[in-house]
């Protein structure tokens, strides 16, 4: 069965897990629940990225490990 990663696409609402807003100042800190702007294939933990807006309006790209697991994926 594929990674439920590889599923998501854009538009899709994750769950960002609490060690990224931990670790990262205000302006690069997730909301609780984000939109996925766009997803990257990338050599990277998962293998894929996720573009995001963070809390201060920014784009990053983020590893989908990053993420919990939709319930419904």
């Amino acid at each position: 069965e594929m990674e439920w990663f590889r599923k998501i696409k854009a538009g899709d609402v994750l769950i960002p897990i609490p060690d990224w807003n931990r670790t990262e100042r205000n302006g690069n800190q997730l909301p609780d629940q984000v939109q996925i702007v766009r997803t990257v294939e990338a050599q990277s933990q998962s293998g894929v990225m996720f573009m995001v807006r963070t809390k201060g309006g920014l784009l990053r790209s983020l590893d989908a490990f990053w993420f919990l697991e939709p319930d419904n994926k």
